[in-house]
């Protein structure tokens, strides 16, 4: 009984928050990005900005649909024009799902107010951005991640843009950070997202699966 009413609260509340998300307003792209030569991957709590709003539930991996709540978060909480990221991978039920946030040649945010205040290099500003929710600081993540992660999207990805994107240009977001400088900026508030290193994530594993899916469809 009690799980009956649990259920009929969420698919109430989860209706709630779909029509909401639903009548959100499609903004002007003010500026177009040019031909992305680095794809970006971040554990998606990373675009959370400190004081605001937000379930903490939604920051970690779980087997629980929270694409909704993010963009709840991004729209309506913080009232931004746009998603900062590309691609949200999460895992639903008992396997790993691909969502576009939003079009590629929608510039991101996150990395335009990093480069603004000289956390992260401009060559990054034109970046493919893949989050993920899981939170790589707490626990490792399944071999699975890493699979789908590099079957149905990085191995597409590189194919696509091959002219201008090598492996070598998949990078996580820790890499490209100057850490010094970010953590003046957190500490004097010129910047509000809480980025916080991936102790547990592997970019060898990551890479691994990646160059085996790309030689089979070399092999193609």
């Amino acid at each position: 009984m009690f799980e009956e009413t649990e259920n009929k609260r969420r698919i109430i509340e989860y209706s709630y928050e779909l029509n909401e998300v639903a009548n959100f307003e499609i903004k002007k792209i003010v500026r177009r990005m040019h031909q992305p030569q680095y794809i970006i991957l971040s554990q998606v709590r990373n675009f959370f900005e400190k004081g605001t709003p937000i379930e903490p539930r939604i920051m970690i991996g779980s087997h629980l649909f929270t694409w909704n709540k993010w963009q709840y978060y991004f729209y309506k909480s913080i009232r931004r024009m746009n998603i900062p990221f590309h691609y949200f991978v999460e895992q639903i039920g008992n396997d790993y799902s691909i969502i576009v946030a939003t079009p590629e040649y929608t510039p991101s945010y996150f990395l335009e107010e990093l480069i603004a205040a000289n956390i992260i290099a401009p060559a990054y500003r034109d970046s493919i951005v893949i989050a993920i929710k899981e939170d790589f600081s707490l626990e490792l993540p399944f071999k699975r991640l890493y699979q789908q992660l590099c079957f149905r999207l990085l191995t597409t990805l590189q194919i696509r843009n091959a002219k201008y994107l090598n492996h070598d240009n998949i990078l996580y977001i820790d890499k490209i950070i100057n850490w010094d400088r970010y953590n003046e900026a957190f500490k004097n508030k010129e910047i509000k997202f809480e980025i916080i290193p991936a102790k547990f994530y592997s970019h060898e594993d990551l890479m691994m699966y990646y160059r085996k899916y790309r030689a089979n469809i070399n092999l193609v």
